[in-house]
Parts: structure tokens; sequence; C-alpha cells
């Protein structure tokens, strides 16, 4: 810290003090300040018994007399306070330096209170931006849009490119920007009380999906049983029944205990996919696409197709990437079934495979009744259905879809939808890597 008198040679004082000079005289100043004395003065540097580049470096600043102070407090340095006279040479009094040692005090003061205050404003600071991710945890128990929410948070706070959270890590909160962040201590400790929050808003949303799921299951499988029960009933309480009538009421039954079979199957499916963990890894090879997909329309061919559904393809046989075969056959059928079950008869289903800038996406594109642009953002939620009663109509489970999103998410890639009511959907997984 160097207070000077300013004179009009400003430009050969510039280039002075950018000068290699410049840092030796800085050290000569802090070793002799800090280590040796309280003070130091120089009535006339020119005959004074300093260094030669010391006296030199004053020499080209036509400065004859100098005195200068440390700034620090016991064990405590900040910088010096340094005054030059130009004039001529010069006795520094003794009231004079018990000034400039005053004037030294007052400013390390000033200096710490900014620092404190300072720091006070950025703890409220960090305060408030914890408050403000306490508020979106509490404000929501899906744990998609909470990591999407403070990560949005951590990067604008941060002021970093991206924030990547893999709740799976120990150090869950990564912050990635082309230029470097310095994170103080406090930082390291105000991302781990976030990442704290996560866990705990990550066990409170399981909590609360497992038991809004047990519930979803338990109404779901109650409409079938309720159907089943009322024609049992309807078949014991009469003594006679038609071969007609008989067959239908049992076709009935017969149906909707598929149903109930399809319902508890993806179920126990959706189970196991959420409670993947890093003790469970599945296990990855290299999967042509191609070959892929011929082979979820062989098992897809074998169910009836009474709707006469012409399927077409579009892959190139060069199309490999990374992932679980098993799981990638049941996400595409559970896609193709979907689109067979709701496109019109002797209608398309067109399955196409291409590369992308970030893996491959595997498209399926029907040309039926579309899904209405309001619904696009929930049918990838369990249990959740665009059209009911068709729904019901298909046999559906209401978890097809879901099952689609949490394999997608296993193969570090997503599931998105394109719609036009009566002109047909969209679906493309994509997968990273």
């Amino acid at each position: 810290f160097l207070l000077r008198k300013e004179y009009k040679k400003t430009e050969d004082i510039k280039s002075v003090f950018d000068s290699r000079e410049n840092k030796l005289v800085a050290e000569y100043w802090g070793k002799n300040l800090f280590r040796r004395l309280d003070l130091l003065d120089f009535a006339c540097i020119e005959q004074s018994n300093t260094p030669e580049f010391f006296r030199n470096f004053y020499k080209e600043l036509e400065v004859k007399s100098i005195i200068g102070v440390p700034i620090k407090r016991e064990q405590e340095k900040w910088g010096m306070l340094v005054l030059s006279e130009l004039n001529g040479a010069r006795e520094w009094t003794h009231e004079e330096k018990n000034l400039l040692k005053l004037i030294s005090d007052q400013i390390f003061i000033a200096i710490k209170q900014a620092e404190l205050l300072e720091t006070t404003k950025q703890a409220a600071r960090k305060e408030q931006f914890l408050a403000e991710i306490t508020s979106i945890i509490k404000g929501t128990l899906d744990i998609e849009e909470i990591l999407e929410l403070i990560s949005r948070k951590i990067k604008n706070f941060y002021n970093v490119d991206k924030v990547v959270i893999d709740t799976r890590s120990v150090q869950k909160i990564k912050l990635i920007s082309e230029t470097p962040v310095i994170l103080q201590k406090e930082d390291y400790k105000l991302l781990e009380r976030i990442s704290d929050n996560i866990s705990i808003a990550i066990r409170d949303s399981h909590l609360y999906t497992k038991s809004k799921f047990m519930a979803d299951v338990s109404h779901e499988l109650r409409t079938p049983l309720a159907i089943i029960d009322g024609y049992i009933n309807n078949l014991l309480n009469r003594e006679e029944f038609s071969m007609e009538i008989t067959d239908k009421y049992l076709n009935i039954i017969k149906k909707n205990s598929q149903r109930m079979t399809h319902i508890i199957e993806n179920f126990r499916t959706l189970s196991q996919l959420e409670s993947y963990n890093e003790d469970y890894i599945p296990l990855f090879t290299d999967i042509n696409a191609e070959k892929l997909i011929n082979n979820v329309l062989q098992i897809q061919q074998t169910f009836k197709n009474s709707k006469k559904i012409v399927f077409e393809t579009e892959c190139n046989s060069s199309i490999n990437f990374k992932g679980n075969e098993i799981l990638m056959e049941q996400a595409l059928l559970n896609l193709i079934s979907n689109a067979v079950n709701y496109s019109n008869e002797e209608s398309k289903v067109i399955v196409k495979a291409e590369k992308t800038d970030t893996g491959t996406a595997i498209s399926v594109q029907d040309f039926g009744c579309g899904i209405e642009e309001h619904h696009l953002k929930n049918i990838f939620r369990r249990f959740y259905r665009a059209d009911k009663s068709r729904s019901r109509e298909t046999g559906g489970s209401g978890l097809g879809l879901a099952i689609v999103a949490e394999i997608a998410k296993m193969h570090n890639g997503k599931i998105t939808a394109e719609s036009e009511v009566n002109k047909g959907s969209t679906f493309i997984l994509e997968i990273h890597g």
C-alpha cells in the first residue's frame, strides 16, 4: 500500500514502477519495516547507506527524502505507508514520525473494519442463498425439479458455466467453469450444507414417492378387482346363464385379471429400476442399434396385430452404443407397444436410430390420435394417462413410459415426446456416450 505525492512526470513514474527494480525496492522496504524496524526514514536518499538499486530508483523519480512505516498490528501485516519529499533533503521531526505511525494504525483499523463489513455482507448473502435453497426444497417433493432449480441457483451465485449435482457421489456438487473458480473455506462449508439439504430432500422424496406409489398401485388394482368381483358374483348368484353371456363374463374377468398382472409386473420392474444405486450397476455392452430394433420388432410381431400395423425402420447398420441390452429392449418394446395401441387401423409405425452430437437417438413415430400439448410434460409420470378411457381399453398400466424414463436415466440419457392431435406422436430415446 503506497501513498506518494503525484506530480507531472506521470508516464515516467509508471515506467519506473513497472520495472524489475520496483520489486527489489518493495522487498527492501518489506524486509526492513516488517522484520527489523517500525519506521524507516532517509533525510537524503542520495547520501544514504542503502543499496544502489534503491538510490537509483528514487533518483529517477526525483525523490530526495523519504519515510515509511508498516501497516500492521502485532503479527498481522497488511502493507506499508511511504511518503516522499521531492523538493529537497528533509529531516523528519519526531512529531511527524508519531503522526505517521498514528495514521498507519488508523489505516489498519479502517481496513479491518472494511474487511469485517465485507465478511458480514458475504455471510449474510450466503445465508440468504442457503435460505433460498431451503425454500426450493420445501416447495416441492419432485427431486428432479429440486435439483434443476438448485443447480440454476448455484450457477448464478458462483457465476460458473455449469453445475453438476451427482446424488450418488460423496462430492455431490461440482462447479464447471472455463475461468478458474476460487473457493474459500466458507464456500466449501456452504456447498457441504447444500449437499446435506439435498440428501434430506432425496430421502423425503423417496419416502413420499414410495408412499404415493403404493397408494397409486392400490387405486389402480381396485378397479379391475371390483370388476372381477362384480362379474363373479353375477355368475354365482344366478342359476342359469346362456353360454354367450357366460363367455362374455369370463372374458371380462380374464381381461381384468391380465390387466392386474400387467400392473403388478410393471410395478415390480419400476421398483427394481428405482432401487438402482452404486451397489447395483447394470452390465453395459456394445449394442448395435439396427439389431436391437429388429429384435424388438420380432417380439412385437408375436403379439396379436388386429390393427394390421406396418412397421418401417430407418437405421444405419454401423450405429453402436454402450448400454444394457435387456433394459434397452424393454424400453423400446414399451414405446413400440404404445405406438401400436394408439395408432389407427392399417397405419404405420416408424422406428429410427441416428447418431447425435451427444450419443445415439432412437425414435418411435406413430400416426395415431396424438397427445394434447399440456399433457406432454406429465406423460412420463407413473400412472399418468392423457386419455384415461382409451388407456384402459388398451390394457395400459400407466407405468410403461415411467419405466422408459427410468431406463433412459440409467443410461445417462433422457426420453422426450413430440405430438400433434390427430396426426400422431414421436417418442425420442436419447442415450449419451
